[in-house]
């Protein structure tokens, strides 16, 4: 199998930026146009997302985090139903 090239630190901190500044877009979207994998993505932005706001002069005031979380939860929400969706037909076909 052959590995993806190591991505530089200025990339990694590109990809935080655009995932903290993603507007309507998922992280599915934002990984896929990067060309890497949702968890990567998600590593890199618990790594470097103090360094990337610093970088950028922004600091995320109350109501953006309130945002930003509340997309993340539907985000969230939305996985979760589509998982339970999954199970309950996978338990219908085992019967």
């Amino acid at each position: 199998m052959m590995r993806n090239k190591p991505k530089s630190e200025e990339f990694k901190m590109e990809a935080v930026k655009r995932l903290d500044n993603r507007g309507s877009k998922t992280v599915s979207e934002i990984a896929e146009e990067l060309g890497i994998h949702d968890s990567r993505l998600y590593a890199w932005r618990k790594q470097y997302a103090d360094a990337a706001r610093k970088a950028d002069g922004s600091v995320e005031t109350v109501e953006e985090e309130n945002a930003r979380l509340r997309r993340e939860n539907r985000e969230l929400q939305l996985d979760r139903d589509a998982l339970l969706k999954s199970i309950a037909v996978f338990a219908k076909d085992r019967k």
